[in-house]
């Protein structure tokens, strides 16, 4: 498993939080996600056989572009 923290600029609101949240929770292989609406930013555990692509491209699609923050 490894720890991802991403910011999420376009999180704005308890509606935007719900949206993520559904979107994280769909990803097989993420899990433990926490959000912080007033940094923007979302903490996530990743089983090793999963891609952190997948979370980015899949908050992109809903429409919360994120970028890394572990570089």
């Amino acid at each position: 498993m490894s720890n991802h923290v991403i910011n999420v600029p376009d999180l704005s609101c308890g509606h935007c939080v719900a949206t993520v949240t559904t979107v994280l929770a769909g990803i097989p292989g993420l899990s433990e996600s926490r959000i912080d609406l007033r940094q923007k930013r979302v903490q996530f555990r990743l089983a090793d056989d999963t891609d952190l692509a997948t979370a980015m491209q899949r908050l992109r699609e809903a429409g919360y572009p994120a970028q890394n923050l572990a570089g």
